[in-house]
C-alpha cells in the first residue's frame, strides 16, 4: 500500500501540470527551477512512475500524470477553499497577487491603482505580467495569473469580463510628416493613401482600431502599412521619426501631444474613437478573497 504523499508536493505537481513548464511554475510559486524539478522527482519516486515526459524545454504529462492531476484537482481546490474561508472570517489579506495585463492597462491604468491598493493592504505583494491581449488571456485561462486587464473584448466562454475603464483612440503624426503635417483633418481616402504604422495582430489597440475604421468603410487591408510593431512605445518612436502616421491610445500619447512633438489629426466622418478596457478571470476558477478584494477596489476607483 502506497503511503500518503505530502500535500505541498501535490500542489507543486498541480501547478507544473497546469503551466506545462517547470520554470513558469517556479516563478509562480516563488521557488527555484531546480527545487521544482527535485520535488517532481520526489513525487515520481514516491509513486514509482514518471509523471512527465521531458522533450527538450517542453514537458508533456504521461498517462499517470493525467490520472494524478484529476485526483489532485479537487484536493487543491478544497485546500484553497479552506484558506479562503478563513481569510474571509478574519478579514485578513496577505500573500502575492498575480495579475496579467495588456500594454495600456498595465502601463497606465494599473500602476496608480496598485499603489493605492498596497497603501490599504501593505502586506500584499503584487506580480504584474505585461504582454499583449491574447497572451494575457492565455495566462488567465491556464491559471498562471489570477486575473487579467485587457484592451480588447474577449470572446468565448472561458473567461468572464467586466468593463473597468475607457479611453479614446487618436490619429497622430509627426509635425514633419510631409504634406499631412499642415492638414486639419483626414478623409477616409487620404487615410488609405498615407503610410501607416500599426500594432501587431492580437493587440487590443489594433482590434479596437479595426472595428472603428470599418465604420467609415476602411479595412485594415486597405491601409498602406509600412510597419507592424509590438509595443506602443515602438509605434510612437516610429511616428516621431516620420515613418508614418498611426492610431494610438490617448493615454500613451498625451505628453507628446501637449509638447507638440506629435499632432492629432481628426478623421472626417468618424466620431471619437472610444475603446473599452476589461478585467477578466477564468470562469472555471473560484476567485480568491484577495482577487475579489482587488476587483472591488478597482471598481471603487472607477466610481471615485
Amino acid at each position: 500500500m502506497t503511503s500518503a504523499v505530502e500535500l505541498r508536493l501535490l500542489e507543486i505537481f498541480y501547478h507544473v501540470y497546469n503551466m506545462r513548464s517547470f520554470s513558469k511554475a517556479a516563478q509562480h510559486l516563488g521557488l527555484s527551477q531546480p527545487t521544482i524539478s527535485g520535488h517532481i522527482k520526489a513525487v515520481e519516486s514516491h509513486f514509482g512512475v514518471p509523471l512527465f515526459d521531458r522533450k527538450g524545454r517542453t514537458i508533456e504529462a504521461t498517462d499517470a500524470g493525467h490520472l494524478l492531476y484529476r485526483k489532485c484537482e479537487g484536493l487543491i481546490e478544497l485546500q484553497g477553499a479552506a484558506s479562503d474561508a478563513m481569510d474571509r472570517f478574519l478579514n485578513h489579506f496577505e500573500g502575492r497577487l498575480h495579475l496579467g495585463a495588456s500594454n495600456i492597462p498595465g502601463e497606465y491604468f494599473l500602476p496608480p491603482i496598485l499603489s493605492r491598493f498596497r497603501q490599504r493592504f501593505p502586506q500584499i505583494q503584487v506580480t504584474l505580467h505585461i504582454q499583449g491581449t491574447q497572451p494575457t488571456l492565455a495566462k488567465v485561462v491556464s491559471g498562471e495569473v489570477s486575473a487579467g486587464f485587457i484592451g480588447g473584448l474577449p470572446y468565448g466562454e472561458q473567461v468572464h469580463s467586466v468593463r473597468f475603464a475607457s479611453d479614446e483612440l487618436v490619429a497622430v503624426c509627426s509635425p514633419a510628416f510631409g504634406e499631412h503635417a499642415s492638414i486639419t483633418s483626414l478623409t477616409a481616402e487620404q487615410l488609405r493613401e498615407t503610410d501607416f504604422v500599426a500594432r501587431e495582430p492580437g493587440s487590443g489597440t489594433r482590434s479596437a482600431m479595426d472595428r472603428r475604421l470599418q465604420e467609415i468603410g476602411v479595412r485594415y487591408d486597405d491601409l498602406r502599412i509600412v510597419a507592424e510593431l509590438g509595443s506602443n512605445t515602438a509605434v510612437l518612436e516610429a511616428v516621431r521619426a516620420g515613418i508614418g502616421m498611426s492610431i494610438v491610445s490617448s493615454l500613451c500619447v498625451s505628453r507628446e501631444l501637449s509638447s507638440g512633438v506629435l499632432q492629432a489629426i481628426p478623421l472626417e466622418g468618424l466620431p471619437p474613437l472610444e475603446r473599452n478596457f476589461f478585467r477578466v478571470h477564468a470562469r472555471h476558477r473560484t476567485l480568491s478573497p484577495l482577487v475579489e478584494a482587488f476587483f472591488g477596489f478597482v471598481d471603487e476607483q472607477k466610481r471615485a
